[in-house]
């Protein structure tokens, strides 16, 4: 259920912004909707539906729209910014966009007739106020009658400042509150009159006789979320009265202070900080009733009171473990049902539920790890396959808290619950063909052991048994795959995707053994015997093996009694196995690659020649986090630039690449480099699908064959084919790195150039710069003239004109100059001033209308 809550929101918003888009289109003919940005989802491919972030455009706005995930909204804003009084528009048919400004007006003027009766009503009650204040002055002394004052002043204006002033006067001067006056505030709190809930709590508990109405005031502003921190305080100050009242209904209040839910924006620097100790010390006093009311808000069918009960349990289980083993029971079943929960109106809102609950039973499961399993166990046997995915990431939670939080084995004092979590993820493993519990059990496995080294230590046998029943499961997919075939592409998709989960699951269950083999020399005999037995094992199982030994390359003694099987590997029969090793190779760091014997970089070697394609692939990708011998590089570099050769006419670009820029890398600063390797490989680079040169993995590259004679032609020829918005930022990279004095030898490719990016502004400007560089001021001005005209009209494309134009006159500007021909540098002076008071006239005008 990942997303099925966002996704029913987004295919209803579709539905809402297709029929707005239908009043659009009717209202007039010019009227248009537009996605200014993101792309086209699945959900809109399939239902045709709008969804997005959606705008009304018109060439004849005189402003933008803005662009709203509901349609209605943008459609509204730019109606009224644009659309109303129009003399252009050219009506269609009816219904059209002034439904929805009909009732927009009408809902507006209804809310305004709301208000003013809400006004009325509320000036009625103030003037009552005033009146029994009148009359409790009469009867009161000048001092009260004073306080009396200022609560008039407060009732008027709200001012905090005042109302600190009303604290600070009773605090210094106790008689203010008579009886009268103590009644008074009695009187407003039963009436409802919440804008002075918190000044009449504070006086009010100033006094210290016993009064049960402030217990039941206190209470009950606490069971609403009103004043929580103060009422709260009221009653631990008289926590031998609350039994008078209902306290399990405060459960939930009690609950949001000491574990505040978290919202979507909730970062570290703006986290609301919780205070445990109310709920854990009135829970002290009254279990059964916060036990009680724990228990109902869990049994609710609301997120957020289920959530509440939920961290309510999460804060008290540290101090009291037994409120965890009697809710685990409630907690278990709202997880394993979480998706029947009713007011879920986003995944957000279902993910923090979830949360909630896995973070209790997580606390629980620590304070009692034994009877948590087998509770938790009852409730996966008859979960559906989402209640069971839920109910294991509790195990891997365990798992990863283990794992990630102590760096250090001593910390952790008891193992029982890792222990156990890691012994019912073998055992949910062997048997469950659930595939997202596979995947939970993967994502608790992906990370080395950390600090549960000694507990893989304890489970070696039983993790490398596990890793070996994976591997079955392996083959057994792999074999059905050779014999079923998919007709649907998704079908044949999520089956890979399963191969792959079961692939991974062997991985995992081999690096957590093999992590504890390496914590002591038994462990290291102990895994060392198992490895002689690799006859027995199957490719796949051995390569993932040979693969996992790299965790253990850094420490020498454990590097010694690794590197004989790596190099078996490195040489054996096994393109698997082979490829396996020197990923494992890789994986050991350029650091400690560099104190291996020559006698395994002799074996990586001849990997480069391998004749098939896993290995020698698979061993480039090594190469440049293997710190080779200085006196077998040539060797290296000689069999790479074979492949080069080899690779010249392959589909596979990518891996040409990547085979180049190694060989540049290292070979660039070469004297006669540019000239003779670097121009071939620019030649080879001029053939090939120019994708793969805007991207991250192109740039280095493409900066060392800067100095090679071809480059400049090679990029301009990029310009031409650079159609994405996100290749842009790599080929404004390379333009930049043109050589100096190069563009001479270009101007005609320049141009052509220009004039297929012309309207594309940084490409066009990265072009200027370097023309302008090289004094090639005449090419310059045709470049600036052509990015002009391309600017297309209308109004949304005005600030690109005014900025084209900009240009245009600066680059004339400086042309005029370097000929020598001052007026007409002074006329294009003056349209380089006005065009910039335009400019600066349409931005201001731009922000008067701006929403932020």
């Amino acid at each position: 259920m990942d997303s099925e809550i966002d996704f029913h929101n987004a295919f209803r918003t579709g539905q809402r912004n297709q029929e707005v888009k239908e009043l659009i289109q009717n209202w007039c003919r010019h009227a248009r909707v537009e996605k200014p940005f993101g792309g086209t989802g699945i959900i809109e491919l399939q239902t045709g539906f709008p969804i997005g972030h959606l705008t009304m455009v018109c060439d004849h706005a005189k402003q933008l729209g803005n662009a709203r995930w509901f349609l209605e909204e943008a459609a509204l804003i730019f109606y009224d910014q644009n659309c109303a009084g129009c003399q252009k528009r050219s009506p269609l048919r009816l219904p059209n966009l002034s439904k929805l400004v009909a009732q927009r007006d009408e809902a507006a003027k209804k809310e305004k007739e709301k208000q003013v009766e809400e006004e009325r009503l509320e000036q009625e009650k103030f003037d009552r106020r005033i009146a029994v204040r009148a009359d409790l002055r009469s009867r009161s002394s000048v001092v009260v009658g004073s306080f009396l004052d200022d609560i008039d002043l407060f009732d008027q204006n709200r001012d905090p400042q005042a109302e600190e002033k009303l604290i600070t006067s009773v605090r210094l001067a106790p008689e203010l509150l008579t009886n009268d006056i103590r009644d008074y505030f009695y009187s407003l709190l039963e009436a409802g009159e919440y804008w002075c809930e918190k000044l009449a709590l504070t006086i009010l508990g100033m006094r210290s006789d016993v009064d049960d109405r402030l217990v039941k005031h206190a209470a009950s502003s606490l069971q609403s979320g009103r004043c929580k921190s103060l009422a709260a305080q009221i009653l631990l100050d008289r926590i031998d009265q609350i039994g008078k009242i209902d306290i399990g209904s405060c459960a939930r209040a009690l609950s949001l202070l000491a574990m505040p839910p978290r919202t979507p924006l909730d970062f570290e620097e703006n986290r609301e900080e919780g205070d445990a100790e109310p709920l854990c010390r009135i829970y002290e006093a009254y279990k059964e009733a916060i036990t009680k009311g724990i228990d109902n808000l869990i049994c609710t069918d609301s997120a957020s009171s289920i959530g509440s009960g939920a961290r309510a349990v999460t804060a008290l289980t540290p101090k009291f473990p037994e409120i965890a083993s009697r809710l685990r029971r409630s907690l278990a079943v709202k997880l394993v049902r979480a998706e029947h929960i009713s007011d879920l109106v986003n995944d957000h809102v279902f993910r923090d539920v979830v949360d909630a609950l896995s973070k209790a039973l997580l606390s629980g499961f620590f304070a009692d790890p034994t009877l948590a399993d087998i509770d938790l166990m009852r409730h996966f046997e008859g979960a559906s396959l989402a209640g069971e995915e839920r109910i294991i990431a509790i195990y891997e939670r365990i798992l990863r808290k283990g794992s990630n939080r102590y760096p250090e084995p001593e910390m952790i004092s008891d193992y029982e619950p890792y222990r156990i979590a890691l012994t019912r993820l073998i055992n949910v493993a062997a048997s469950s063909t659930n595939d997202k519990v596979i995947t939970k059990i993967v994502e608790a496995l992906q990370r080395s052991p950390e600090g549960l080294i000694p507990l893989a230590h304890e489970k070696m046998d039983m993790l490398l048994g596990a890793a070996a029943l994976s591997d079955t499961k392996v083959e057994a997919a792999e074999e059905n795959a050779k014999i079923i075939t998919h007709k649907d592409f998704y079908d044949e998709l999520d089956e890979q995707h399963r191969r792959r989960r079961l692939r991974d699951l062997r991985s995992g269950f081999s690096r957590w053994a093999i992590c504890g083999a390496g914590m002591n020399e038994v462990g290291l005999t102990q895994l060392s015997r198992f490895l002689e037995k690799s006859e027995n094992f199957s490719d796949g199982y051995m390569a993932s093996l040979i693969e996992e030994l790299s965790v253990l390359a850094q420490r020498g003694e454990s590097l010694q009694v690794i590197l004989p099987f790596i190099y078996r590997a490195m040489v054996g029969k096994s393109v698997l196995v082979r490829a396996a090793a020197a990923r494992a190779l890789g994986e050991m760091g350029s650091r400690r690659s560099a104190e291996l014997p020559s006698l395994v970089f002799e074996a990586f070697h001849l990997m480069l020649r391998d004749p098939y394609l896993l290995v020698h692939k698979t061993a480039v990708e090594t190469l440049d986090r293997v710190r080779i011998p200085d006196e077998m590089k040539q060797g290296f570099y000689r069999d790479l630039l074979n492949l080069v050769v080899c690779y010249r006419e392959d589909k596979d670009q990518r891996f040409l690449l990547k085979c180049i820029k190694l060989y540049t890398s290292e070979h660039h600063t070469n004297e006669n480099f540019g000239s003779e390797t670097g121009a071939t490989f620019i030649a080879l680079l001029e053939k090939i699908n120019h994708a793969p040169l805007l991207s991250n993995d192109a740039d280095w590259l493409l900066r060392d064959l800067s100095t090679s004679p071809g480059y400049t032609a090679l990029i301009l020829g990029l310009v031409k084919e650079t159609v994405e918005d996100y290749q842009v930022e790599h080929l404004l990279r390379a333009i930049s790195n043109i050589p100096m004095g190069a563009t001479s030898q270009h101007l005609p490719a320049i141009k052509r150039a220009a004039s297929a990016a012309a309207g594309e502004g940084r490409t066009i400007a990265a072009m200027l710069e370097v023309l302008t560089r090289d004094g090639e001021w005449s090419v310059a001005r045709d470049v600036a003239i052509l990015h002009e005209k391309a600017v297309p009209d209308g109004q949304r494309m005005q600030i690109h004109r005014f900025i084209a134009k900009k240009i245009r006159c600066q680059i004339e500007f400086e042309y005029f100059l370097s000929r020598g021909e001052a007026f007409e540098a002074n006329q294009v002076g003056k349209e380089w001033a006005k065009t910039e008071e335009e400019l600066q006239q349409f931005y201001a005008e731009r922000n008067k209308h701006a929403p932020f």
